[in-house]
C-alpha cells in the first residue's frame, strides 16, 4: 500500500529512449476481482519496464489480475505468441497497534480498546467479527462479552482505527481476551485467514 505501483520487464527492449515514455504502450489489462477498473496510468521506465501508477492506493484485501496481451512487440519485431497473465494480491487484515498494548497487566475496567489496521476496517464488519473473554478465576467457563466499534473522530489513521467500547463493565482482577475472528475483511473480499488474539489482565 505505501508503494502501489506494479512493474512489467520484458527480456527486449520495447522503446526506444528518445521516444515519449507513453508512446506505443500495449494494452495491458489490469483489474480487480469481481471486474472493477483501477484507475491510474501505464507508462515505459527505460527500456524493457513497464509501470503503472494508480491513483489512489490499492484497496487492501483484494486480488488483481494482470495480462500482457499476445503481439506485444518489442523493437526487433518479435512479438509475444499467447497472453502472459499473473495475479497478485493486496494483505489481508492484520492488527498492527493497539492500545491498552497486547499483555498490559493494569487495564481499567472501563477501558475501551484502541485498534489500528494494516488498512481501512468498517467498524460494523469488525464489531461483528469481534469479541471479549473474561476468565474472573482460573478453571471457571469464560464470560463473552460483545463489544462495539467506532471510529476515533480525527487522527492520521481513523480509517484504520476502531474503538472497541465493552458491552459492560470488565471485572477487576480478571484475565481478558480480545478475540478477532477468523473471516474478518477490510477494504476487499479477501478475509483474515486465522483468528488473533490479544490478552490483558485488569488491576486488582
Amino acid at each position: 500500500p505505501a508503494e502501489p505501483a506494479i512493474t512489467v520487464l520484458f527480456n527486449r527492449a520495447m522503446r526506444d529512449p528518445d521516444n515519449p515514455d507513453t508512446a506505443g504502450l500495449p494494452p495491458v489489462k489490469l483489474d480487480m476481482d469481481g471486474g472493477g477498473a483501477v484507475a491510474g496510468a501505464w507508462r515505459w521506465v527505460g527500456t524493457h519496464g513497464l509501470l503503472f501508477t494508480p491513483e489512489k492506493p490499492l484497496p487492501g484485501s483484494t486480488r488483481f489480475h494482470v495480462v500482457v496481451p499476445a503481439g506485444t512487440r518489442a523493437l526487433d519485431g518479435e512479438a509475444i505468441t499467447a497472453d502472459y497473465a499473473f495475479d497478485f494480491a493486496t494483505s489481508r487484515p492484520k492488527v498492527v497497534l493497539t492500545d491498552p498494548v497486547d499483555n498490559a497487566k493494569d487495564v481499567r475496567p472501563d477501558t475501551t480498546f484502541r485498534v489500528t489496521f494494516n488498512q481501512p476496517m468498517a467498524a460494523e464488519i469488525v464489531a461483528q467479527g469481534a469479541h471479549l473473554r473474561v476468565e474472573t478465576k482460573p478453571g471457571e467457563p469464560p464470560q463473552t462479552i460483545a463489544v462495539k466499534a467506532t471510529h476515533p473522530k480525527a487522527g492520521k489513521s481513523k480509517d484504520e482505527t476502531l474503538l472497541l467500547t465493552p458491552a459492560s463493565k470488565l471485572p477487576k482482577d480478571s484475565a481478558v481476551e480480545l478475540v478477532f475472528d477468523a473471516g474478518i475483511h477490510g477494504e476487499g473480499p479477501l478475509a483474515a485467514t486465522a483468528s488473533k488474539t490479544l490478552r490483558f489482565r485488569t488491576y486488582g
